[in-house]
């Protein structure tokens, strides 16, 4: 009995040894983010996917950038210059430069075009949005997201984890695990009431305490339907503080033989109002349909400007199908236009959503021309052609109120 008890002895010390000797998690990220922190300008390589919930499919981007953190910059704390090698066809490989003044995007292939977007402009803050997604944050944002600081003080919600020490790319790492609640998270969908929670995994380089791989995954709740959000980075090459050329993020950097043009802002001086003619369009369904808004002349006609991946146009589309099944056969007519998806999304849409009126493919003219910024937005067109009711957003009560107008006007 004595010969066994002693070797169990030993090993429940050896055990206790082990995890006694595990480094504090909390530790390796604070330690990490004032390791970023302290990252003022650099070059990286980086392999970037995502799996949004209106897709079946993961998209990878390989980005490399050149790039400047800025204390004078009340949009974007960092300029960049960037080129995106998308291995998604409807993606394609573009050059992305922040000057801290102008976005310009083009491409030194084919036709060799660009686009200049500047401020003020709507269409300002959804480029700035695009940039922060596929962007490093960890070194070049000025709060290091998502290795955020808020999180090493957060103990009674947060839950951070050591998992192992793994080979990410030939470097040894520490594997440290997040589960955050929603109002840790710094995506859009923060305090958005869809996302219940958030795990983020870091891998971080034992020797340089830089963050080379991070996971985010998404939970989230729309309705009765739970969906899943994914992104993985990895940083596949990086050098950090060292001498940068600043022409690198001025508009000289941009190839001599880039045909450069001004991007239409959309018509925010002219907003369209209730009273007002609805803008025209000619546009195509998922199905390969050609409709415009002339085909309704003499009905109603509900419009629903909106995105895939958006939770609160995904929220409304039960209304939307209510509306439709209700008063069709009393001259309603029902039209989704898409933003800026694409066909395959729209496709996959429609059937996980069971979708029974038309989704159209829209474009920049018809966002321009009805002021599209923000999603959902619902015009509800008269018989005549005239705006009748229009909102963005979703609001139940909003959409009581629109079931009332639709009633009162439909033959």
């Amino acid at each position: 009995m004595k010969k066994l008890f002693i070797p169990s002895i030993l090993l429940l010390l050896v055990m206790f040894s082990l995890i006694s000797c595990a480094p504090d998690p909390k530790d390796i990220l604070e330690g990490s983010y004032k390791k970023c922190q302290s990252v003022k300008n650099g070059f990286y390589e980086m392999e970037h996917y995502w799996k949004l919930m209106s897709r079946n499919d993961t998209i990878k981007v390989i980005q490399s950038c050149y790039f400047k953190k800025t204390d004078n910059d009340s949009i974007l704390p960092f300029v960049f210059n960037a080129h995106f090698d998308s291995q998604s066809s409807e993606l394609g490989d573009v050059n992305l430069l922040y000057t801290g003044k102008e976005v310009v995007l083009y491409t030194e292939d084919g036709n060799k075009t660009g686009r200049i977007v500047t401020q003020p402009d709507d269409i300002w803050g959804i480029v700035v949005k695009n940039i922060i997604f596929n962007s490093y944050l960890p070194i070049t944002y000025d709060d290091s997201r998502p290795v955020k600081h808020d999180l090493f003080f957060a103990s009674d919600k947060v839950s951070i984890h050591y998992m192992k020490e793994e080979e990410i790319n030939g470097i040894q790492c520490y594997h440290i695990q997040a589960i955050v609640p929603q109002e840790y998270d710094h995506s859009v969908l923060k305090n958005s009431g869809y996302l219940i929670k958030t795990e983020f995994n870091y891998w971080i380089n034992k020797y340089d305490s830089i963050p080379v791989q991070i996971t985010i995954n998404r939970d989230l709740k729309i309705g009765n339907e739970s969906l899943m959000e994914f992104e993985k980075y990895i940083l596949t090459k990086y050098e950090l503080n060292k001498g940068i050329d600043s022409m690198l993020f001025t508009m000289q950097s941009v190839p001599n033989d880039i045909d450069l043009h001004y991007l239409k802002p959309l018509a925010i001086e002219n907003k369209l109002k209730v009273g007002d003619v609805a803008p025209k369009w000619n546009l195509v369904s998922t199905k390969g349909e050609k409709l415009a808004l002339s085909d309704f002349k003499g009905d109603l006609v509900l419009i629903d400007f909106f995105y895939a991946s958006c939770p609160p146009c995904v929220q409304v589309l039960p209304v939307l199908n209510s509306l439709y099944k209700k008063y069709k056969d009393q001259g309603l007519h029902v039209v989704g236009i898409s933003k800026n998806d694409t066909q395959k999304t729209l496709e996959s849409f429609i059937e996980r959503h069971d979708i029974y009126y038309p989704l159209l493919l829209g474009n920049h003219d018809v966002n321009s021309a009805y002021n599209i910024s923000k999603v959902p937005a619902t015009y509800l067109i008269d018989k005549e052609g005239k705006i009748l009711f229009q909102h963005i957003g979703y609001d139940k009560s909003i959409m009581e109120k629109l079931d009332n107008i639709i009633r009162e006007n439909v033959r």
